[in-house]
């Protein structure tokens, strides 16, 4: 009987003939086997991790015209390499002949490694976020009556500069570092933060050094041995002067050291520690040992030179996008049109440079942005929101940074709606208002064997699953009619259907007042940042989280939910005493107070809580948004 690590060796090797374009002995079907055969053994970590690679590149193999060329993550290309050099050499094999293509060499030239691209592309985003950081955590601390922490940063920036311990935190008003000039302690902060500037491999070792650095200076931040001060009683004993006067002046000088400040600043300099260490935490990536956000997704590389990494068109939801500029002219993204051309930049030393030119869709005119090995990185707009580029060569990275969030306001509504249809109480009044409304916008008669309390038996037997597709399509259907523009139509069917069923008005009039709220689409209520634990505690808010493949934790209520991958790498939500729920773009888990909604696009996922819709919160929170009150 085969062991598990050959079966998974087995799989690797028929899913690299595949992506060959070649047909495995046993065909596709032998693959599906083997497959879940795989999926429901008990294996461990690193077997884990190179069937979740292998099968996630064999997933990407099943989509219409993406043999041989799915678009892949940097991320997981990362990991199928490493999965294939550790199954290499134990085999004395090469991760080439497992994998049928090398993971770090284009296809179609040997010069260009585009997963490399994309790596460097990544970095780029992430760096230009983190000098932005700097920048603005720097004019803050600019505040501090004895800047304390920028004088700790300064130490800490040469230390590591250096590469050895020496350099003592300045005197306040030290003519020489001059912290208080706001450039100067600009330019101390983007230091530190170039010193984070490596490849992600590297970062957690990186980080783990400026850490220790940090712990070593708070501990000793003036210098034991004075150098400067040894050379001033030296130079002081050399002077023509009488014996008292000079000993007079040897005496002043030992007593200008720092023994006297180092007594009252020690307090305040492991507090700035504690406030420094603390922001580098909120830049680090979870993954690197720190709180920060992961680095920026990258499905893949339009117009890329070789076929592993060509991405076919902008995913509609991504936030960010890497372009291979010379393989074409424009692209459109999100909506909007975005083009490019080759310019020379420049009057007294002109280079080759990249003109690109970024629409503005419905508010007409478009931003021109200019970008050179000189000038790599620029801030922009693209349809309103904010835009970060980045240039790596003649490879493109944006980044959008959207700060309303308008367009995720549809897809919350039906979230709640969906929510409020799936409420258990009075046999599923609310789904079965919901299935009579639309009985009478269809202009059909109320069947009464499908809305009445029998029927709604049904629903409690069925899976949660089955359940929540049946309620959305009834919130959809509901949304649509009210798109149509009918208000009266849609009152009249909602007063006739609660008629049939004898439901009171007021059931029916919260019901009806969150489909009306579709029609004053309006921006998210994101609940502020700067918690470790992101929390909901209201119907009035939402939490805006980014995932990028490591798990994140929200409260919600008072009741934690954790969104990580599940071992096929999708994404899925845990919930203590709950089954687990897979998240596609939307998910609402009933709990006895309410539901919880969660929905997702692309990276952003967006996690609020639907009170009982006859619950006095509930009642609150939709009149409050009733367009007829608005009028």
């Amino acid at each position: 009987m085969m062991l598990e690590s050959e079966l998974i060796e087995l799989f690797e090797y028929k899913v690299a003939d595949v992506q060959q374009g070649l047909d495995p002995k046993g065909g596709k079907r032998s693959i599906n086997e083997l497959r879940e055969r795989l999926l429901g053994a008990s294996l461990d970590a690193s077997l884990l991790r190179r069937l979740r690679a292998a099968d996630r590149l064999w997933k990407a193999c099943q989509q219409p015209g993406n043999l041989r060329t799915a678009p892949l993550s940097s991320g997981y290309a990362s990991a199928l390499g490493a999965s294939a050099q550790e199954t290499g050499d134990a085999l004395g094999l090469s991760a080439t002949s497992l994998l049928g293509f090398s993971p770090s060499v284009s296809e179609s030239s040997g010069e260009r490694n585009e997963w490399d691209v994309l790596g460097h592309l990544r970095a780029g985003l992430y760096h230009a976020e983190l000098r932005a950081q700097a920048r603005q955590q720097a004019r803050i601390w600019l505040k501090e009556p004895r800047l304390s922490t920028l004088r700790l940063a300064f130490a800490l920036t040469e230390n590591l500069e250096r590469g050895a311990s020496g350099t003592a935190v300045p005197p306040l008003r030290d003519a020489f570092s001059s912290l208080h000039d706001p450039d100067i302690a600009v330019q101390v902060l983007t230091s530190l933060a170039r010193q984070l500037s490596v490849q992600a491999g590297e970062l957690p070792e990186r980080y783990f050094q400026i850490r220790s650095a940090l712990s070593d200076l708070a501990d000793s931040p003036f210098a034991r041995g004075n150098p400067e001060l040894d050379a001033r009683v030296q130079a002081a004993e050399r002077e023509q002067l009488s014996q008292t006067v000079k000993k007079a002046l040897i005496q002043a000088l030992q007593q200008s050291g720092d023994a006297p400040r180092s007594a009252t600043e020690q307090p305040s300099l492991r507090s700035a520690a504690g406030h420094l260490l603390a922001f580098l935490e909120s830049v680090i990536p979870r993954s690197s040992g720190g709180q920060g956000p992961e680095w920026p997704l990258l499905d893949g590389l339009l117009f890329a030179r070789g076929q592993s990494l060509r991405l076919r068109t902008p995913g509609e939801q991504a936030l960010s996008l890497a372009i291979h500029l010379p393989g074409g002219e424009q692209t459109i993204w999100r909506g909007q049109t975005v083009s490019w051309r080759r310019v020379m930049l420049g009057t007294t030393q002109p280079e080759s440079g990249w003109e690109l030119r970024l629409s503005e869709g419905h508010l007409g005119g478009a931003q021109i942005v200019r970008l050179s090995a000189r000038k790599p990185e620029a801030e922009s707009q693209l349809g309103g929101q904010p835009l970060r580029l980045v240039l790596v060569g003649d490879d493109l990275a944006l980044e959008l940074r959207p700060t309303s969030h308008t367009d995720l306001f549809p897809l919350a509504l039906e979230a709640r709606l969906t929510a409020a249809l799936l409420e258990p109480g009075q046999a599923y009044a609310n789904l079965r208002l919901a299935r009579a409304t639309a009985q009478r916008l269809r202009q059909q008669q109320i069947n009464a064997e499908k809305v009445s309390e029998q029927s709604a038996e049904r629903y409690a037997a069925a899976p949660p699953e089955t359940l929540l597709s049946f309620a959305r399509q009834g919130a959809q259907a509901l949304l649509t009619y009210a798109a149509q523009g009918e208000n009266e139509a849609l009152a009249r069917a909602f007063a006739e259907a609660r008629t049939f069923l004898a439901l009171s008005r007021a059931q029916s009039e919260a019901l009806l007042g969150m489909v009306r709220r579709s029609l004053l689409p309006g921006s998210l209520p994101i609940q502020p940042g700067g918690h470790l634990v992101p929390e909901v505690a209201s119907a009035e808010e939402h939490a805006l989280l980014s995932f990028r493949g490591e798990p994140l934790t929200v409260r919600v209520m008072g009741r934690p939910v954790t969104l990580r991958n599940d071992f096929k790498g999708e994404l899925c939500a845990v919930i203590p005493g709950l089954p687990v729920a897979s998240v596609r773009d939307l998910l609402v888990v009933p709990v006895p107070n309410g539901a919880m909604t969660v929905i997702r696009a692309g990276e952003r996922v967006v996690v609020g809580f639907q009170p009982l819709l006859a619950s006095p919160e509930a009642e609150r929170v939709w009149a409050s948004s009733d367009p007829r009150e608005k009028s």
